[in-house]
């Protein structure tokens, strides 16, 4: 088995991807539901992620989002589509007000984690309320 060092600019890449979770839970404008919440979300995390002048260069792709009912917590999955078969788990991180606080007292109760099928070993991951 080889091993390829991690090169310069996986810390620029990260923080870029969490800087787009950050910036992705945005409040919902009057008449917006849930679902259209989760919809515009996903879709500005994807316009994001091609913008080739970041960090990320423009070729990572989301490929699953997840919000929270209360908008505390956004989490997506992203693949890196240049070939390298990179994959990101990208969680926001705590805003200081009560609801993300209290959601993060909560991390003890695991459930399995299915958004990627029936992996070989079970995956559990701390439960969220999630939007489908």
């Amino acid at each position: 088995m080889s091993y390829e060092p991690l090169g310069s600019s996986v810390p620029q890449v990260a923080m870029t991807l969490a800087a787009i979770a950050a910036t992705a839970a945005t409040p919902r404008p009057s008449g917006e539901t849930l679902a259209e919440q989760s919809d515009r979300i996903f879709l500005g995390i994807n316009q994001q992620l091609a913008d080739s002048s970041l960090a990320t260069g423009g070729t990572w792709m989301s490929q699953w989002m997840g919000l929270s009912a209360d908008n505390a917590n956004v989490v997506y999955l992203a693949k890196n589509t240049d070939g390298s078969n990179t994959f990101a788990v990208v969680i926001r991180g705590t805003v200081a007000n009560v609801t993300d606080i209290l959601d993060d007292l909560d991390v003890g109760t695991v459930v399995p984690f299915t958004a990627v099928g029936s992996p070989p070993s079970p995956v559990s991951v701390s439960k969220v309320r999630l939007i489908p």
